[in-house]
């Protein structure tokens, strides 16, 4: 019988067998969720799509203190309602089923936004659904889960590998040499994840992984270089490297760094004369964003033309720091210090002080059995022509450089 789900850590695994049952035999459902098992949120989250119900997901990291803050109580949370009967006779009836759904059909989640201050957004099943290619040539995929799975990125994941019948192997919280021994075991052949997971853990994997013919990645700045290091450890994959917003799903991709407007989305997205992407109301979710400008969303991340209608993303226009008068980008330091040899990853944040205003410091992360004096001196040298604003005053050597619950490093 087919896989659906395995988690290493938690030794939970479900077949889509399994699953069937679970949606054909459960009595009551929840119509909001905070649990820190995906297989039981991706069950519920197929019952409410199947009987049209009303569903939210809250993050399994959000505190009591912040439930509060969203309307939200331990009755909440534990009161459940009856489920109708959902007739399901065979695993392969599920995509069926799926394919069938009302397009119109919500799911509410939340994204933390520009102030860290969650906000709900009601997602359809067709925003979800839209980047979702269902085909016999992909009846062989295996996903390794890497994404929080209440977050877009994660969902869509699911709704792929779901509508193949996929199984999905889950490698999120896992350490690098449980994530080795799944890719191989169960010959992974497609990966989506952040770029500082890519950076983190996948990077550091041992060996070569040939079954892998496709990474996806998302959710932060790309940099040119951790394609190259990646290609070292999955000499088969293609890379795709995708734009997208809570508020819309996926909106925009590419091979790499660079992007470019189609001519069929031209007049969905424009830039502003202060290099800020906006987005059509009519991509968005219906949320409580408020960076409307009449008919576009402002989504805050600021581009930069390469050549052409080619641009890069230079990063959230929140990230750019203010040094005695001088703009400065954190990503362009951060890519300077990261393409030296022995440094996993690094993030360059502002300090406040009295004479310019704030001064840069930078947390550098060296790869494993890497002596720390020696790649402190090697960020000295690396940064030293910079102009003196783009240079970080404070330099941290430190075993882990802080993520968020999505995976993202903490800025």
């Amino acid at each position: 019988m087919s896989l659906f789900w395995w988690d290493i850590e938690r030794e939970i695994e479900v077949s889509y067998g399994e699953l069937v049952q679970r949606i054909s035999n459960r009595e009551k459902r929840h119509s909001v969720l905070q649990t820190s098992e995906p297989d039981e949120l991706f069950t519920e989250i197929l019952i409410a799509l199947l009987t049209e119900s009303e569903f939210t997901l809250l993050d399994s990291e959000f505190s009591s203190e912040t439930l509060s803050e969203l309307g939200f109580d331990a009755r909440d949370l534990e009161q459940t309602e009856p489920v109708p009967k959902i007739e399901i006779e065979d695993p392969s009836d599920l995509p069926k089923k799926i394919r069938t759904a009302d397009d119109e059909w919500t799911l509410g989640i939340y994204t933390s936004g520009t102030t860290g201050t969650p906000t709900r957004v009601e997602q359809t099943l067709g925003t979800l659904t839209q980047s979702v290619r269902t085909d016999e040539r992909f009846d062989d995929n295996v996903w390794a889960f890497a994404y929080n799975p209440t977050h877009i990125a994660g969902l869509q994941v699911f709704f792929q590998a779901v509508s193949n019948l996929n199984p999905m192997i889950y490698i999120f919280e896992h350490s690098v040499d449980q994530i080795e021994e799944v890719i191989s075991e169960y010959e992974v052949t497609h990966i989506s994840a952040t770029p500082t997971f890519y950076r983190l853990r996948l990077q550091r994997l041992g060996g070569t992984y040939p079954s892998v013919k496709r990474l996806t990645s998302g959710g932060e700045m790309f940099e040119p270089q951790l394609k190259e290091s990646l290609k070292e450890r999955f000499p088969n994959a293609k890379f795709r490297n995708v734009y997208a917003l809570t508020e819309a799903g996926s909106l925009l991709e590419s091979n790499g760094e660079l992007f470019e407007i189609p001519d069929e989305k031209e007049d969905q997205f424009k830039i502003t004369e202060d290099n800020e992407l906006a987005v059509y109301e009519s991509l968005l979710a219906e949320s409580a964003a408020e960076e409307f400008d009449g008919e576009w969303y402002h989504t805050g991340d600021e581009v930069e033309f390469v050549e052409g209608d080619e641009f890069r993303f230079a990063g959230r226009q929140s990230d750019f720091i203010n040094v005695g008068g001088y703009r400065v980008n954190p990503h362009d330091v951060e890519r300077r210090i990261s393409s030296i040899d022995g440094v996993q990853a690094a993030i360059v944040r502002a300090r406040e002080s009295s004479v310019t205003g704030h001064i840069l410091t930078a947390e550098v992360q060296p790869v494993p059995d890497a002596d720390g004096e020696v790649v402190e001196t090697a960020v000295e040298e690396q940064i030293g022509d910079l102009e003196r604003w783009k240079q970080p005053r404070i330099i941290d050597i430190v075993d882990e450089i802080e993520k968020t619950r999505s995976g993202k490093r903490v800025r």
